[in-house]
C-alpha cells in the first residue's frame, strides 16, 4: 500500500475529512466535540526491529499482560524476541500504547498508518534462529578452552575450536534457545617456549618485494552470458548510449541510454559496479536499467588503453558474421566519415576500404565527438567495439575515444612511461595541516603506514584506527583515522598489517581534535578507502614519560616503568587508570573496560619495561598496552612471563559461530555464517550489509560456499545487517534452482490504521480520502479517473492504446495527438465527460448543459437527454470509475485490514458543492459500492 501512496506524491496518505458517518460515531466517540486541534496529521510508520522490543517492555502493555494470564504474557514477551506479530489482535492489543508514548504531540482525528511484521508459515526452528541471542566469549571462556588459568590465549584454533562449546554460559537460556557466538580464531598454534628455537636460514639475496596487488578485479575477462559480477574498475570512455568500464580483465559497456541512470560519471572515476552481465549483439554489456547498482569510488588521472586491434576491410569481413558474446574491443579504424539524415536523426559512420557490406558506426557519439566528425573527411578513430549490428549491412557500434589522435597507450607505445606511484603525501604532512578547527580537504590524497591496533588484545576505542609511518623514530609520525569506515575489525585489519589509505576530497577531514591528530568525515559519506597491502615489523620506540604527548598515535616502550600496588587491568564492567613512574616522570596507563586480553587479570607490584599505544583523553596523554605481551613484566614470573607471552602471540580474526542450547549442553550448529572477512571480501566496510543489500550479495556468497550445488540444495544464511538505524542479527533460507540462490520469503509486511480520539489510540479500518483541497495528489486521483476512463472505455470505442495502458497510476496527463479521434477524454488529456472528472480543475464537473465544453462524441451520446437524466448518468460512472481507482490504489487491502473507503469531493453545477461517496472493502484488492453513500452534504 505504501508503494501505491508514493506513486501519487505521498500525499493521498490517507487524509481524514471532518466528515462523520455512523462506524465514527460508533467507534470513536468524541472525535467531533468542537474542541479546536492543534496539531492533526496522518503519518506513515514502520516499525523497526527495536519498536517491537519497546512495545514489549511498555507498562501499559505488561500491566494488562498480567491482567490476561501467563499466556498473555509469553505472548507479549514474543513480540520482542521475535521482531513481529504472529496475528491482527496482537497488533490491536498492544500498538496503541506504543503509539500514545512515540507520538504524543498529536491531537484527537490524527491517524498513524502502521506498517508491521507479520509470519507467512515460518517453520518454528528459523523462528528460534532469527531470535538468537549475542554472546561474547570472555576471557573466563577462553581460560576454559584452554584449561588453564594463567597460560591461555584469548583465541581458539583448529586444535581447540571444539572445545568452545564447553566453554560457553548458558545463564538466561532455555532449551531451543540460540546463540551466535563471536570469538577469535587463529589457524596458527601458540607455542609455549618448550621447543629449541632453530636458528634461521641467512638468505644469500635480499627477498624480492612482493609486487603490489592492484586495486581492480580481472573480473571482465573471464566474465560470460548471466554471470552475476562484482567489477572494481574506472570509466575509460563515454557515450549517449553509457560509458565503458574497464578492469584488468577487460571492458565492457554500461548500458544506459541517455545517461539516465549514471549521467555524471566521466573517464578516469574509479567505480565498483554490481550487476548482471548482459549482452546486445555479440557485445557483452551490464544494463543499467536492470539493477545494476554503481558507486565511484574515487578518481584517477591515469587512464590508459590496451593496444589497439587495427581493423581493416579484411579483418572487419572476417568478424562480421561472428556469434559468440564478446567483451568491448579496443580498437583503431581508419577510413572516411560519413553523415547521412533519416526522420530528423543523424547517423554517423566511418567507411573503411575493402569492408564488404559493413562499416563503422560512432556508437552514443556525444556532442564533443558530433564536432569533430566532418562528413567526407579520412579520419583515424580510436573507441571500443561494443557490438555488431544490421542484417543486410553490418554496423560496428564503436565508442569513440578519441579522433585523429592516439591516446596514452599501455605497454603500446614504442616508449612505455616511467611507472608512477600515486602515493602522494605521508602522515607528517597531514599532521602539519592540521588545526583545531575541522578542515575539510579540497584535494585527494593516499599515503601508506603501519596499523597499531591489537584486534584480539581489545584495548583500543572502537571506530578508532591508529596508524604510523613503517619504520618511524621520531615524532609526529602517528595519527588516528575515526569513523565507522575505520574500524580495524570489520577490515580485517591487525596489528602489523600495512595499509594504503586513500582520504576522498571534498570529504575526509582533518582536525586538530583535543590535540589528537585525527582524520575522519561525515558517517554517511565514504570518505576514506583503507587497503591491505603487506605486512610491516613494529618497534616501539623507546621514550620517557614526558615524551609521551609528541609521540601520539604511535607504538612506544617505557623502560624501567614502576607501579607502586598491585591491581587488576580491567574488568568486564569497568575500565582502569594505572599511575606508573619512569625516570622520575608519572605517566597513565589506561585499559578500556572488556578488554579481551586484559579482563580480571591481575598485576603485581614491579619495575619492568612497558610498551604500548599514546593516546589522547582530552589534551591529557595515556599509554594503552594492546596486549597481555606488552605489559608482561608485571605479572607473576616476570621475565618468564614475558617470554611465554611474546612467543604465544600470534594474530588471530574475529569471527561468528551459531550454537544451540538442549537444556543440558551447547552444540554446534551446521548454518553457514557470513564472517568478517567475507564482508570485507565482498566490499562491505562495516561488517554488515546494509539492507536490502544482502539480498544481492548472499547468492554470491553461496555461489563461492557451494560452487557445484545441485538443483533443490537448501542453506541458511546467518548474517549482520544495518537497518532502521540498529545492526543485528538475521538468518535467510535459499534453495539452489539450478541456475541461481533463491531467497525464502516467510514474511508479509502488513498494516494497520490507529486513529487518535479523546486521546486515546484505537484501530481504525476505514479509509477516508479527501479531495476538497486542491493538491498533487487531488490532481493525482482525477487524473487516475481520467487515465482509466481512456483505457476502458475509450480504447474500446476506437481511441490509440496509451504507452502505459494499465496504470492509472501515474499524474502525467494523456498525450494525444490531433489526428486522433476524441471521445470521452478531452484532447487536454485530464479531464474526461464519462462521470465528469477533471484533473484540471480538482473536481467533477457536472454542468448542465455544457456543450460548448464536450466533445462531439460526448455530445452525440447526450442528445436527446435531459439534464436530469445526465446528471443521473455521471453519478452512476462516478461509482465505477471511483471503484476503479480505490481498486488500483490498494490492491492488497483486505477487509480485515481496512473496512470501507469514504471519498469526499467538490462537485461542480454552477457552484461548488462538496459530496461523499463510501465502498465497502470485499475481498482482496476489492470494492463494492455502499448503497445510497453517494449523497451531497
Amino acid at each position: 500500500m505504501k508503494k501505491i501512496l508514493t506513486v501519487f506524491a505521498g500525499a493521498l496518505a490517507l487524509c481524514f475529512a471532518g466528515t462523520s458517518c455512523d462506524y465514527n460515531e460508533d467507534n470513536f466517540e468524541g472525535l467531533q466535540d468542537g474542541t479546536v486541534a492543534t496539531d492533526i496529521r496522518t503519518v506513515e510508520y514502520t516499525l523497526t526491529d527495536a519498536d517491537y522490543a519497546t512495545i514489549a517492555n511498555n507498562s501499559s502493555n505488561k500491566t494488562n499482560a498480567e491482567a490476561a494470564g501467563s499466556d498473555a504474557l509469553a505472548e507479549l514477551a514474543a513480540i520482542g524476541t521475535n521482531k513481529y506479530f504472529s496475528s491482527a489482535e496482537e497488533v490491536e492489543k498492544y500498538v496503541p500504547a506504543f503509539l500514545a508514548n512515540s507520538f504524543p504531540y498529536l491531537d484527537n482525528t490524527s491517524a498513524v498508518i502502521v506498517s508491521y511484521k507479520t509470519p507467512v508459515n515460518l517453520p518454528e526452528d528459523m523462528q528460534a534462529l532469527k531470535a538468537a541471542k549475542t554472546y561474547t566469549v570472555s576471557a573466563d571462556d577462553y581460560k576454559k578452552v584452554w584449561e588453564s588459568e594463567t597460560e591461555f590465549q584469548s583465541y581458539v584454533t583448529p586444535s581447540t575450536l571444539d572445545k568452545l562449546a564447553g566453554a560457553l554460559s548458558s545463564d538466561g537460556l532455555e532449551a531451543g534457545d540460540y546463540v551466535v557466538v563471536t570469538y577469535n580464531y587463529s589457524e596458527e598454534e601458540p607455542s609455549t617456549g618448550d621447543d629449541e628455537p632453530s636458528t634461521p636460514d641467512t638468505p644469500d639475496t635480499p627477498d624480492t618485494p612482493d609486487t603490489p596487488t592492484s586495486e581492480y578485479t580481472s573480473v571482465l575477462g573471464t566474465a560470460v552470458l548471466n554471470d552475476t559480477v562484482e567489477v572494481k574498475g574506472y570509466i575509460s570512455a563515454v557515450s549517449t548510449m553509457g560509458p565503458i568500464l574497464t578492469d584488468d580483465g577487460g571492458s565492457v559497456l554500461l548500458y544506459d541510454k541517455n545517461n539516465a541512470a549514471y549521467p555524471a560519471l566521466k573517464i578516469g572515476d574509479k567505480v565498483t559496479v554490481s550487476g548482471t552481465m548482459g549482452a546486445y549483439k555479440t557485445g557483452l554489456q551490464i544494463d543499467a536499467s536492470k539493477g545494476a547498482v554503481v558507486t565511484v569510488t574515487g578518481t584517477t588521472d591515469k587512464v590508459t588503453y590496451p593496444t589497439p586491434t587495427e581493423l581493416t576491410g579484411e579483418v572487419m569481413n572476417t568478424m562480421k558474421d561472428r556469434t559468440e558474446n564478446e567483451p568491448s574491443l579496443f580498437v583503431k579504424v581508419t577510413g572516411t566519415m560519413k553523415v547521412s539524415e533519416s526522420n530528423g536523426y543523424f547517423n554517423y559512420n566511418l567507411e573503411i576500404e575493402g569492408a564488404s557490406g559493413c562499416s563503422i558506426s560512432f556508437y552514443g557519439a556525444t556532442p564533443e565527438v558530433i564536432a569533430q566528425i566532418k562528413d567526407g573527411e579520412t579520419a583515424t578513430l580510436y573507441g571500443y567495439l561494443t557490438g555488431i549490428t544490421g542484417s543486410s549491412t553490418k554496423y560496428f557500434s564503436t565508442v569513440c575515444v578519441s579522433i585523429n589522435e592516439e591516446p596514452a597507450i599501455d605497454n603500446g607505445n614504442d616508449e612505455p612511461e616511467t611507472p608512477t606511484t600515486d602515493i602522494n603525501t605521508t602522515i607528517a604532512a597531514l599532521n602539519a595541516m592540521m588545526t583545531s578547527t575541522k578542515t575539510t580537504i579540497t584535494e585527494e590524497y593516499i599515503f601508506e603506514a603501519v596499523v597499531l591496533n591489537d584486534v584480539a588484545g581489545g584495548n583500543y576505542s572502537f571506530n578508532n584506527l591508529y596508524l604510523q609511518t613503517e619504520g618511524a623514530t621520531t615524532a609526529g609520525n602517528g595519527l588516528v583515522v575515526y569513523g565507522s569506515q575505520a574500524e580495524p575489525s570489520t577490515l580485517g585489519l591487525n596489528k602489523g598489517d600495512k595499509v594504503k589509505v586513500t582520504l576522498y576530497k571534498d570529504l575526509a577531514q582533518l582536525v586538530l581534535y583535543s590535540d589528537m591528530y585525527e582524520v575522519t568525515g561525515n558517517q554517511t559519506d565514504t570518505w576514506c578507502k583503507i587497503e591491505k597491502i603487506g605486512t610491516a615489523a613494529l618497534t616501539p620506540v623507546v621514550v620517557t614519560p614526558s615524551q609521551l604527548k609528541a609521540y601520539q598515535s604511535m607504538l612506544v616502550t617505557v623502560k624501567d616503568a614502576t607501579v607502586a600496588d598491585a591491581g587488576t587491568w580491567c574488568t568486564a564492567d569497568a575500565a582502569a587508570s594505572h599511575k606508573m613512574t619512569a625516570a622520575g616522570e608519572s605517566m597513565t596507563v589506561y585499559v578500556k573496560k572488556n578488554a579481551t586480553d586484559f579482563v580480571g587479570k591481575n598485576f603485581i607490584a614491579t619495575t619492568g619495561d612497558i610498551t604500548g599505544i599514546v593516546t589522547l583523553y582530552k589534551g591529557a596523554e595515556q599509554l594503552a598496552p594492546r596486549s597481555i605481551a606488552d605489559v608482561a613484566a608485571f605479572t607473576e614470573g616476570g621475565a618468564l612471563a614475558a617470554l611465554y607471552a611474546s612467543r604465544a602471540a600470534v594474530q588471530s580474526e574475529k569471527r561468528y559461530g551459531y550454537y544451540k542450547w538442549d537444556g543440558t549442553a551447547f552444540s554446534a550448529v551446521d548454518i553457514n555464517v557470513v564472517q568478517p572477512s567475507d564482508y570485507a571480501e565482498m566490499g562491505q566496510t562495516y561488517g554488515s550489509f546494509s539492507d536490502p543489500a544482502q539480498d544481492q550479495y548472499i547468492p554470491k556468497y553461496l555461489n563461492k560456499e557451494y560452487p557445484y550445488a545441485m538443483e533443490g540444495k537448501v542453506a541458511h544464511v546467518a548474517y549482520r545487517c544495518y537497518k532502521n538505524n540498529t545492526t543485528s542479527w538475521d538468518v535467510d533460507e535459499y534453495t539452489y534452482d539450478g541456475t541461481t540462490w533463491v531467497k525464502t520469503i516467510y514474511f508479509a509486511t502488513a498494516t494497520a490504521q490507529f486513529r487518535k480520539a479523546n486521546g486515546n489510540w484505537k484501530l481504525d479500518r476505514s479509509v477516508t480520502i479527501d479531495l476538497t483541497v486542491e493538491d498533487e495528489a487531488c490532481v493525482a486521483f482525477y487524473q487516475a479517473c481520467t487515465n482509466w476512463v481512456y483505457d476502458n472505455v475509450d480504447v474500446a470505442a476506437g481511441a490509440t492504446p496509451r504507452a502505459d495502458a494499465g496504470n492509472i497510476l501515474t499524474s502525467s496527463k494523456i498525450e494525444i495527438s490531433k489526428e486522433s479521434p476524441i471521445y470521452w477524454v478531452s484532447s487536454y488529456g485530464n479531464n474526461e465527460y464519462y462521470s465528469g472528472a477533471s484533473a484540471y480543475y480538482c473536481n467533477m464537473d457536472w454542468r448542465c448543459p455544457n456543450t460548448k465544453n464536450w466533445s462531439a462524441y460526448a455530445a452525440e451520446q447526450f442528445n436527446g437527454k435531459s439534464n436530469d437524466e445526465v446528471l443521473a448518468f455521471w453519478k452512476q460512472n462516478t461509482i465505477t470509475v471511483f471503484d476503479a481507482v480505490l481498486e488500483a490504489m490498494y490492491p492488497e487491502n483486505t477487509p480485515e485490514n481496512f473496512a470501507y473507503a469514504t471519498i469526499t469531493f467538490i462537485a461542480y453545477t454552477g457552484s461548488d458543492a462538496t459530496w461523499t461517496i463510501t465502498f465497502n472493502a470485499t475481498d482482496t484488492g476489492v470494492f463494492e459500492y455502499a448503497e445510497d453513500s453517494l449523497k451531497q452534504l
